[in-house]
Parts: structure tokens; sequence; C-alpha cells
């Protein structure tokens, strides 16, 4: 009875120890001891491990069964798709479509009334200064002709130098005629101010020069140059005249420079100067 007893346990314990080896030889990770152990793995195929992990954390990896190429977890450093994702960047991909278009905003508020408009008006008609202008019409109606704007005048300036000796000497003549080579009109210089005037600076000339300007009064100033002294014994005397439109401004000064005058748009007026020097001959003690 014992003998039979011990049998039967034994058998027992047979069959528990063959269940285990079963159990190991259908989990292979368990039966070999590398379950969540990477480098257990071969890399190269083999009868037993003839299966290639294509994705997942062991691609590349050879194995007896594809399901160990999925669901195991290990740290995130061991990851071969987590260390490729943080060491490249990928290129650029294309823009995606439009998103459709939002709902409309609120209308905003009104905004405020504006002045009146002119009603009371007239289309100016061609060949007038206001062409195709509305301007106010009736009693008060503006003119669609404009006023001409008032036209320049002219003042011509002219500059002569004239010498005459008093004497029957030799010497008076020659000191005129060095004087006449020394002071052409050319080297006086003539100034006009007044209303705009144009030009407004410029040499003597024997040939006017005309100077535009607007209405008004004006001003012309003459600047005497450096005069060569003439030969010895021979005394000069010299006498500024002004003609014409304009005055002289004192006329008991035979030595003036300056005279004035009043023009109109449109006028044309004429500044004559004249410098007249005298030469004569004296006996020395």
């Amino acid at each position: 009875m014992h003998k039979s007893v011990f049998t039967f346990g034994l058998l027992l314990s047979s069959l528990v120890m063959l269940s285990a080896i079963q159990l190991l030889n259908n989990n292979p990770a368990m039966a070999q001891g590398y379950y969540d152990d990477k480098r257990s793995y071969s890399t190269y195929p083999t009868d037993e491990k003839k299966y290639e992990c294509r994705t997942g954390p062991f691609e590349g990896f050879f194995v007896s069964t594809v399901e160990f190429c999925k669901h195991i977890k290990f740290d995130d450093k061991d990851r071969k798709d987590i260390r490729d994702r943080d060491n490249r960047t990928g290129t650029q991909g294309p823009p995606g479509p439009q998103g459709p278009q939002g709902i409309q905003g609120p209308i905003g508020p009104n905004g405020t009334q504006g002045p009146p408009g002119i009603v009371n008006a007239e289309l100016c008609p061609a060949g007038t200064d206001l062409e195709n202008v509305y301007v106010l019409n009736g009693t008060t109606a503006e003119s669609c002709d404009l006023e001409p704007p008032e036209p320049n005048a002219t003042l011509a300036v002219n500059k002569t130098v004239t010498c005459t000796p008093n004497d029957t000497f030799p010497q008076s003549a020659a000191a005129c005629e060095a004087i006449l080579n020394s002071a052409p009109p050319s080297l006086f210089n003539i100034t006009v101010t007044g209303n705009n005037p144009n030009p407004s600076e410029f040499h003597g000339s024997s040939v006017p020069v005309n100077v535009t300007l607007g209405a008004g009064d004006y001003e012309v100033t003459e600047e005497v140059p450096f005069v060569i002294p003439p030969q010895a014994g021979v005394s000069t005397t010299r006498t500024t005249n002004f003609a014409g439109n304009c005055t002289d401004v004192n006329t008991t000064d035979s030595q003036s420079t300056e005279a004035t005058g009043t023009i109109e748009a449109g006028e044309s007026q004429i500044c004559e100067i004249s410098n007249h020097y005298i030469t004569f001959f004296f006996m020395g003690p």
C-alpha cells in the first residue's frame, strides 16, 4: 500500500516537471534566460533564431519568433527610433492645404455724418480757366475765368563813360584817353533792388540790360571802380548822371551813385547811367 502511494507520488512529480519543461520550451525567452535582455538577442540568423525584427526595439536582431519584436520596452536611451529622431532633422514637408474661411466678424458701427455737399453748383464750360470744375452758381457764383496774373515790368539799364579835356594842353587829352581805357562800362557793377528783379546784379554795358521785375518801387545802384590816376600835372573830376525814368537820390551830390523809380505792371522804363570825367592841365608853383 505504501509502495503504491510512493510510486504514485513519483509519477505525479514527474508529470509536474514535464509540464514545466514543456512551458519553458513554449516560451524561448524565459527558457533561455534573455527575457527583457536585449544583449542576448542574436545579430545573425541561426536555425533557432531565424526571424529578423524589422521594426520595434529589436530592429535588426534575429529571434525565434516575431512576437519578440514588439511589446517589450527598454530605456529611452536604448531605443533606436528615439536615438535617430533626436540626432537627425528630416526634410521639410510641403505646406498643407489652406483651411476653410473663418466666420465673418461683426459689422462695425456707422461713422459720423459728413457735412452737406454743395447743392447749388454749376460746371464750368469748356474753354474756361476752370473747365469741368464745379463752382457756386447764382449771384454769388465764382467766375469760371480766373484773372490773368500781373505781367512783369521791364527796366532797361544802360551805362556809358565819357571824358572831356577842358583845355588845349596835350596832357589833358592823354589823361582822358587813359581814363577811358582804365574804366570801361563793363568795369562798373550795377545792382537793381525791388519786386523780384531778374537779373538783380550785372556789369555795366552801353547796350541796355533788360531787367524784369514786378510792379512797385525799385532802386538802381552803381559801384564805381578804382581809376588809374592820370598823368602828372593833370587833375580829374567825375560826375554821375541818371536819366530816363530813374531819379537821382541826391541831385546836389555829383558823386551820387544811386537812383530810384516806380514802375507799373507790364510797363517798360529805361534808366541811363553816365559817368563823365573832366581833365584839365594845371601849372605848378
